[in-house]
């Protein structure tokens, strides 16, 4: 679903290890047209990556589950209007999908930054981008069928205390009923982003390595 990012814990924990290791680059570094190499860098210059995973090892992992994770958002596709227990337990495994996917992302993106040629780190963040991309198809029925709700069934489920803590969240997708599809429309185009982003990344990696 994307609406709950979910990173307040993990950027507490990454900004505790990150602040003592972030001081402004030394001038030489920002004007030289050879700067050095993240290995070669003191570490207390380098983005404090290990907060979020210890090792590659440990990114690696997580992205060989995820895919798992989806299936459980999934098994929810033509329920949310069963009850408001059904909806508030979709939430809440669609919020702790996206926390996971937040990290993997975060992990990725912040290596490939440092080196545009990095290939290894540049494969992770366009692995990182197709998960999102097939947690955005997996998810795709969840707003179609939020709307379908009658609105004054839907505002009284939001007075329930388990559904509460959704109420602004749940709003901000119902503000987006005229642009919203069918259930089947959503994937579709969401299928077609993943196709434009592989084919993005493809060139970017061949661009680099001229």
């Amino acid at each position: 679903m994307g609406k709950v990012s979910g990173l307040e814990e993990i950027w507490a924990s990454w900004l505790s290890l990150h602040a003592t290791r972030f001081p402004l680059l030394p001038f030489q570094y920002m004007t030289s047209k050879d700067p050095p190499a993240r290995a070669d860098l003191p570490l207390e210059q380098t983005w404090a990556i290990e907060a979020i995973y210890a090792a590659p090892d440990a990114w690696e992992a997580e992205v060989a589950a995820f895919p798992g994770t989806l299936a459980g958002l999934s098994a929810y596709a033509g329920r949310l209007g069963e009850s408001p227990e059904v909806l508030a337990g979709y939430l809440r495994a669609d919020e702790a999908v996206c926390q996971r996917l937040e990290r993997l992302t975060v992990y990725a993106g912040m290596q490939a930054s440092v080196d545009g040629q990095d290939t290894v780190a540049a494969d992770r963040r366009d692995r990182s981008g197709v998960l999102a991309s097939l947690y955005s198809q997996a998810t795709a029925f969840d707003a179609p069928e939020l709307l379908a709700l009658p609105a004054d069934q839907l505002a009284e489920w939001l007075t329930r205390p388990e559904l509460s803590g959704y109420a602004v969240m749940v709003g901000r997708i119902l503000r987006t009923r005229p642009h919203v599809r069918s259930a089947e429309v959503e994937e579709l185009l969401h299928r077609a982003d993943q196709a434009t982003y592989l084919s993005k990344a493809g060139r970017e990696r061949r661009h680099a390595n001229y």
